[in-house]
C-alpha cells in the first residue's frame, strides 16, 4: 500500500472540513472587496480567514486592506 504524500493527505482532510472557494467579492464599507484566497466554513457564508498576497500592492494597501477585514467582517 503506497502511503500518499502527507500534504495531499492534508489538503483532501481540509476539503472535507473546511470550503476554499469564496464569493467573488465581499462589501466591506464603501468598498467591495475580492480577497486572493480564503477559507469559511462549509456551513457559513462567511470566511474565517482571508488571504491578501502582496507582490501587487504596497505594504500600506496591505495594511489598509486588513483594516478594512477585521473593521467590516469581525468574523475573519
Amino acid at each position: 500500500m503506497q502511503v500518499p504524500h502527507i500534504n495531499e493527505y492534508v489538503y483532501s482532510l481540509i476539503q472535507h472540513i473546511i470550503w476554499v472557494h469564496l464569493p467573488p467579492a465581499f462589501q466591506l464599507g464603501p468598498r467591495k472587496k475580492e480577497p486572493d484566497a480564503g477559507i469559511r466554513p462549509i456551513l457559513s457564508r462567511l470566511p474565517s480567514v482571508v488571504l491578501e498576497v502582496g507582490d501587487s500592492e504596497s505594504l500600506t494597501q496591505l495594511k489598509i486592506d486588513a483594516k478594512l477585514w477585521l473593521e467590516h467582517m469581525p468574523e475573519v
